[in-house]
């Protein structure tokens, strides 16, 4: 796989950090999570093996654009995937999401349709339902426990930091290079000589609020795939359906997680497959 370019694209506020993997013409924008950054494309990247041109920023408030200064919210992400498309004189691009990437980008196609070719959701864009007496501020970290506890926290080193991240069994069993690539890359060293992840609590907060809106239902439609992982995803697989009906082509991803998704072979292949052909071989619909 050709190692990324990073550069920078003026947005509201400064400046965000891109990667961007050459390839031939077909022009992908891929969008991560909650916690995630760009290298979590990674794995998806090297499936579509030089097949398209990837762009990949990090979002405000994440990683290489940590320090990014708000406001945050899915609309903000909107504006500033706007700006990296300007700036690469890209009129029109498949468009890719994961988690909360997949409602960031929802939003994108719904507000600017003319320059969506293709939405393909990575397990993302259904909005997800507050329990009862609860709100979104207070449910969200308790559905991202690992993610969310590291942050503010600090860490000894690089391996203190892995270890943190496998203490999970899910994360331990699917270790690899790519997954402790994607994981490192948001820790960064501090004057006080500890770790810390690169990542904004107040942007992680802002943004999920909006992944419990009820009106995003209205902003999932065609043409669109909606890649389910068969168990560990955000919503089962029927409930999927019910929610997007004939609006969205689902498409179930067996052996896979909500990361592995991104993370795993497996799953990015899956990916790669419905970025470049519309269609999952192999997998149900």
């Amino acid at each position: 796989m050709t190692a990324a370019e990073l550069h920078s694209v003026a947005v509201s506020g400064g400046e965000i950090a891109v990667a961007r993997w050459p390839g031939e013409d077909n022009l992908v924008l891929a969008v991560h999570g909650i916690t995630g950054n760009h290298l979590w494309w990674a794995e998806t990247v090297a499936a579509l093996d030089g097949r398209a041109t990837v762009l990949a920023p990090d979002l405000r408030g994440r990683s290489l654009n940590a320090f990014l200064p708000g406001p945050y919210g899915l609309e903000v992400h909107v504006a500033d995937l706007v700006d990296v498309l300007d700036r690469h004189g890209v009129q029109q691009a498949t468009v890719v999401g994961h988690s909360m990437g997949g409602f960031v980008v929802a939003r994108l196609a719904a507000a600017h349709p003319e320059r969506v070719r293709r939405l393909v959701l990575c397990d993302g864009g259904v909005p997800l339902t507050v329990p009862a007496g609860s709100t979104p501020e207070d449910d969200l970290p308790g559905r991202i426990p690992l993610s969310w506890g590291r942050l503010g926290r600090p860490f000894a080193d690089r391996r203190d930091y892995a270890a943190y991240w496998r203490s999970d069994p899910a994360v331990e069993q699917s270790w690899s290079d790519t997954v402790e690539a994607a994981l490192l890359a948001d820790l960064r060293e501090r004057s006080d000589s500890r770790w810390w992840a690169a990542v904004e609590p107040a942007a992680v907060l802002a943004d999920g609020t909006g992944l419990y809106d009820p009106a995003g239902v209205a902003l999932l439609g065609g043409p669109a795939t909606y890649l389910v992982p068969e168990a560990g995803g955000l919503h089962d697989p029927a409930s999927v359906r019910a929610t997007v009906g004939d609006a969205v082509d689902v498409v179930v991803v067996p052996g896979v997680d909500h990361d592995a998704l991104l993370l795993s072979e497996r799953g990015a292949r899956a990916v790669a497959l419905e970025i470049l052909t519309g269609r999952c071989l192999g997998h149900s619909r």
